[in-house]
């Protein structure tokens, strides 16, 4: 996998960016459409009770998360993305950054996507975020 030009960055960072507004709209129907069509995806959360091997799983974990955050518990906000970095092929794509939610504990989380492309439309295969000790303001990413 090569890193992507400018032009590709911004078609993944809007993909991304598409990711985090589905949370913010608590949109299972568009988060849904994001994911690859076979539901083979898998996702790994900072947060307790939240990984989920196959889509399935996953909304439902997204749509408890929206249940919790009711409409008196406030909204989620957007994510601030940083050292940003997109590599992709034909076929696959990987996006690694770090995120910022304003919403949760503020921390710095390490960001990993994988994306496969179906149909010609980029879609989510993995998503995985974690807490980085070693977080200060900036992440180191490899190139």
């Amino acid at each position: 996998m090569n890193l992507v030009s400018e032009d590709e960055e911004g078609v993944f960072r809007r993909l991304i960016e598409a990711y985090f507004g589905c949370f913010m709209r608590r949109d299972l129907v568009g988060l849904r459409a994001l994911h690859v069509t076979d539901g083979d995806f898998v996702h790994f959360d900072h947060a307790a009770d939240r990984d989920a091997q196959g889509l399935a799983g996953f909304l439902r974990n997204a749509k408890r998360g929206f249940d919790q955050r009711g409409p008196g518990l406030g909204d989620f906000a957007p994510v601030e993305i940083s050292d940003f970095r997109a590599y992709a092929d034909r076929s696959a794509g990987l996006m690694v950054a770090a995120i910022r939610k304003p919403h949760g504990s503020n921390s710095l989380l390490r960001a990993t996507f994988v994306v496969s492309k179906e149909r010609g439309a980029w879609r989510f295969r993995h998503v995985h975020f974690s807490h980085d000790p070693s977080f200060s303001q900036t992440m180191a990413v490899a190139s």
